[in-house]
């Protein structure tokens, strides 16, 4: 652990002397003994992706830092990164980036980048032991468990048993890589197991891990030509979505049945689907529920058929839990903004009453709802709003909830400036990762916050303000920015690359 804290303080220290006084931000995506994977952008937060293609080039030259320039290793990236293989542990080593339009005598291409790779240590930390079952032949038995640590050595070696075995009595495996596959030549379902882990420098072994465990599951046999797993997900007191994977057999349709458990067979619900899922509403809260499932190629008649799966509803609940409200934008360009409210679904329907902030219970507007969202319609204003909900069981309401708050932005697209006559600067446009936004004396920069909204008005990003913006986690496309303080309200449209 000590290692790799001081392996991630290096990491800390390198991103710093990158960053100082180049064109280019260099940042370590990985390291380990022999390789690194490197990612980089501009310093100054523009971007240079070529406007006439697709992606944008670069030529890296490397090598054992202090190396001859021209002699170095050399590729050419079709990405901002590159992955850098068969490098010698514990060695520093420089390189040098340039896009392919760049010339080579430019001084970009003569500023030098450094790393080291770390040094090899025996020390195993953070083991994880994940179990993984396979298709077998009309059976799911194949139990394979995967082991993985952090890659700190030339080699591994790997000693396992049933749980208690004595060390030196168990099954040795050996590996190159941090990473150890246990299949079910020698594994049992429903079993507890103990291994142990050691890595080798320079043709020495350190020392054995602490025990570790891991305990496979019970294993599940089918009769017949095809099987399948099936799961209840998102159960409700009124609705339920099935998943199922195949298993054994291939098909790219499904029957399926379903109904009261117990329903004599072929008197159920039985629908014909290319999905692997079926949303099922309309149930009886705190009832049990039979599903059945074939390929469409098979016949009534095989056993896979006859294999019961089965669920139950939630009783009906009229506590009111999970509430959140998001604001979305219209982009018809006619409206102001709307809310919507949505909460857990347990109760048969719902009355949510909503007004200005701090109404009085009993005089604000009353909607009702058999789901369990509503959606505000547009021409809120830039206000703040109080609501309730409470849900209804067997025609019987219960309690409303604690009051709820909401508030909307005096949102109009009509209000949409064109670059000259804004009250704000954005830059560049279109935009990579990295927007700037500088506002004149129009706007207070105390309360100034910033929205990013896509076409479908659903607000992608917020923030007070500040010099820049990070949108790297957007998708590509058409965004709005709006920028709005106590007294204004701007907005202009954007391209994000």
């Amino acid at each position: 652990m000590k290692k790799l804290l001081l392996s991630l303080h290096f990491l800390v220290l390198a991103f710093g002397i990158y960053a100082q006084d180049k064109t280019y931000i260099i940042e370590i995506e990985s390291l380990t003994l022999n390789s690194v994977n490197l990612s980089w952008n501009r310093a100054d937060g523009t971007s240079e992706k070529d406007a006439n293609q697709a992606y944008t080039s670069y030529y890296v030259e490397y090598g054992i830092k202090g190396f001859e320039r021209g002699k170095g290793i050399t590729n050419v990236n079709s990405w901002a990164g590159t992955v850098l293989y068969n490098l010698i542990p514990d060695t520093e080593y420089s390189f040098f980036i340039r896009k392919q339009t760049v010339p080579a005598d430019s001084s970009v291409w003569f500023e030098e980048y450094n790393f080291k790779t770390l040094c090899c240590n025996t020390t195993i930390s953070n083991i994880k032991a994940e179990m993984e079952y396979a298709n077998g032949i009309n059976i799911k038995d194949i139990i394979d468990v995967h082991i993985n640590f952090n890659e700190v050595a030339d080699s591994y070696e790997l000693e396992y048993g049933l749980k208690g075995f004595e060390k030196g009595n168990g099954i040795i495996l050996k590996s190159d890589i941090n990473r150890f596959s246990i299949g079910n030549t020698n594994l049992q379902s429903n079993t507890e197991y103990d291994y142990f882990i050691r890595g080798k420098c320079s043709g020495v072994y350190g020392e054995w891990s602490q025990r570790n465990t891991f305990a496979t599951t019970n294993v599940f046999h089918y009769a017949g030509s095809e099987a399948f797993d099936v799961a209840f997900e998102n159960i409700t007191n009124k609705s339920a979505t099935i998943r199922w994977q195949q298993i054994v057999g291939s098909a790219s349709k499904y029957y399926i049945e379903y109904g009261l458990k117990g329903f004599a067979r072929g008197t159920g619900k039985i629908e014909l689907t290319r999905l692997n899922y079926q949303y099922l509403n309309e149930l009886d809260s705190n009832t049990e529920y039979s599903f059945f499932i074939r390929s469409y190629n098979k016949t009534s008649t095989e056993p896979v058929w006859f294999t019961e799966h089965t669920f139950k509803t939630l009783p009906c609940n009229t506590e009111i839990s999970g509430v959140k409200s998001t604001e979305v934008w219209t982009t018809c360009y006619c409206g102001d903004g709307a809310i919507v409210i949505e909460w857990n679904d347990l109760a048969d329907s719902y009355e949510l009453e909503y007004w200005l902030k701090d109404f009085q219970k009993g005089t604000g507007i009353l909607i009702q709802t058999g789901t369990s969202y509503i959606n505000i319609s547009p021409n809120l204003g830039g206000n703040d709003y109080d609501f309730y909900i409470r849900a209804k069981c067997n025609g019987v309401f219960g309690n409303w909830s604690a009051k709820n708050s909401f508030s909307t932005t005096n949102q109009t697209y009509q209000d949409i400036k064109n670059v000259q006559n804004s009250n704000f600067e954005i830059f560049p446009n279109p935009v990579g990762d990295i927007l700037n936004i500088k506002l004149n004396s129009t706007f207070d920069i105390n309360s100034a916050k910033i929205y990013v909204i896509d076409l479908m008005g659903l607000v992608r990003y917020k923030s007070e303000y500040k010099n820049n913006y990070n949108l790297s986690s957007l998708p590509a496309g058409t965004y709005i920015v709006r920028v709005k303080d106590k007294q204004s309200s701007e907005a202009k449209i954007i391209q994000k690359k």
